[in-house]
């Protein structure tokens, strides 16, 4: 048997928001999808991070959802599902090889999930990972390295996007 639900709008079982609406074209909307773009405090100087240290971007520039935390760098999960997590980079010297690797902290068991390596100046890279609720998504360099810390655009971000 087949049938045929015509709606325009789902909302919470409590009635108080609107969870998702269908315009007339089939487009679906989700009103609050969990994203940050986050970077490095403006001080437009090279700023030296230790090695196996997380990358300490401490300025929200979007925080859809309040899921990054500016005190301890980390994305928290607020649900099951997959998230890409994306890194920009650009040091100081040219031609030190350095890494920055996403790391999946799930129930206080972190793992690096990638390693993202360069031996220029400028790194970057993206990686999709499943994640349980909850679990805590951050960057750490491998390497002693003076990350441009921009007063203007960043030359240094991330972004974590719940992808579903």
């Amino acid at each position: 048997m087949t049938s045929i639900l015509k709606v325009t709008e789902i909302q919470d079982p409590t009635n108080s928001n609107t969870a998702l609406t269908i315009d007339s074209s089939g487009r679906v909307s989700r009103p609050v999808i969990p994203y940050a773009f986050v970077n490095f405090a403006n001080s437009g100087a090279y700023v030296s991070v230790s090695a196996d240290s997380i990358l300490d971007f401490s300025v929200a520039v979007e925080n859809d959802g309040n899921h990054y935390n500016t005190s301890t760098y980390k994305f928290v999960c607020p649900v099951a599902g997959l998230y890409k997590v994306e890194v920009s980079t650009l040091t100081q010297t040219n031609g030190d090889a350095y890494s920055i690797n996403p790391v999946r902290n799930s129930g206080g068991s972190a793992v690096e999930v990638a390693r993202f390596y360069t031996r220029d100046r400028a790194l970057s890279g993206s990686i999709n990972i499943k994640c349980s609720a909850n679990d805590e998504l951050y960057l750490e360099t491998k390497h002693t390295k003076s990350f441009y810390k921009s007063t203007v655009i960043p030359y240094s971000w991330a972004t974590y996007t719940f992808i579903g």
